[in-house]
């Protein structure tokens, strides 16, 4: 499994700002996103890549990704041809390529294809994106190395789809929850929550997205990561449960008066597979 597959937590950094590099690499998140769309002004993108550049052919941090820009930006060009560089001056520094407003099997082609077949992480962003969402999963045999995991973008989302209520952001929170199992990818990453201040808001946008089936989370501040990861992290008493479930096997019929059956055994191992314990 890629370190991309098994995250949880994922801390957005602007690209333009490298004084902030080290903290987000010294933070509790798993992965770091060094950010060349959103969180840059147009003016800056370019130094931002000479940044990106920079950090990434003298250091191997091993843990971060890079945010291009969409297809049809102007920026686009010059985004995988940072890819390219970085792929040819050190093989497998990134932890993977963040796509934002992905709609088109081709274009994660193109980016893997520059980075060096890195896995990508799907930004679904928009409608199109949303319907396309099986088919940016589905593996074809023009490009069998790509591993892709999908990531919901609920603001950019809620305007493309012209509104915010919550009914619509989790039908479609769900709809990629069921194209990623239906994959057998990994489990999709939630939103980053606006939140910054308020603390339980973003624990509690946490648990949410886990109870819908989500794998883990976006941050876009290092004050957020603790909420997020003890969200999706098993407490120590399920923990425990699931270890008395293996223990017991498929022979067992109930553990703490609760019925025991291959759902359940299933259920067991994944909660542990999220801690690393492969029992």
């Amino acid at each position: 499994m890629s370190a991309l597959a098994a995250a949880q937590t994922f801390l957005f950094v602007p690209g333009s700002r490298p004084d902030r590099f080290r903290k987000a690499l010294d933070s509790a998140a798993d992965l770091v996103i060094l950010d060349l769309e959103d969180a840059v002004a147009t003016d800056d993108r370019e130094q931002a890549r000479v940044a990106v550049r920079d950090l990434l052919t003298t250091t191997a941090p091993g843990r971060v990704l890079v945010r291009v820009n969409p297809e049809d930006s102007t920026d686009s060009s010059a985004d995988l041809a940072l890819l390219e560089d970085i792929s040819t001056r050190s093989q497998r520094v990134l932890a993977g390529v963040a796509v934002p407003k992905a709609e088109s099997r081709d274009y994660l082609r193109r980016v893997s294809d520059a980075s060096g077949a890195v896995p990508l992480l799907a930004l679904v962003e928009t409608v199109r994106g949303l319907r396309a969402a099986g088919s940016l999963l589905t593996p074809d045999p023009g490009a069998p190395h790509l591993d892709v995991r999908l990531a919901f973008g609920a603001l950019d989302f809620a305007v493309d789809a012209g509104g915010d209520a919550t009914i619509l952001l989790d039908t479609a929170r769900v709809e990629l929850v069921l194209a990623s199992r239906l994959a057998g990818a990994a489990a999709p990453v939630e939103s980053p929550s606006a939140h910054i201040r308020d603390l339980d808001a973003v624990a509690a946008a946490a648990e949410h997205a886990v109870a819908l089936g989500f794998g883990g989370m976006l941050a876009i501040h290092p004050a957020q990561l603790a909420g997020i990861g003890a969200a999706f992290r098993p407490t120590d008493e399920q923990i425990a449960w699931a270890r008395r479930v293996i223990e017991a096997g498929a022979g067992a019929t109930q553990i703490d008066g609760a019925m025991v059956d291959a759902p359940v055994l299933q259920r067991a191992r994944r909660m542990l597979a999220t801690v690393g314990d492969a029992s």
